[in-house]
């Protein structure tokens, strides 16, 4: 996603939205509607190249929800 700008999400069955924000640190956020509730997954990041982008995607992927 585009800093700032909300961009529609497609995660295996799980639709939501995507941004990226940047402050003190860069971050990325998914955000998405579970049983009536909102759920927001986020990482922060020195590199887009960090590992923890890496797992913060590889985590999202593996969701399955209930």
């Amino acid at each position: 996603s585009t800093n700032g700008i909300v961009v529609p999400l497609e995660i295996g069955q799980i639709q939501g939205i995507s941004y990226s924000w940047d402050g003190l640190y860069r971050g990325s956020s998914i955000a998405f509607e579970h049983n009536g509730r909102i759920i927001v997954g986020s990482v922060t990041l020195l590199e887009p190249t960090d590992q923890i982008v890496l797992d913060f995607g590889r985590l999202m992927q593996s969701m399955r929800l209930k």
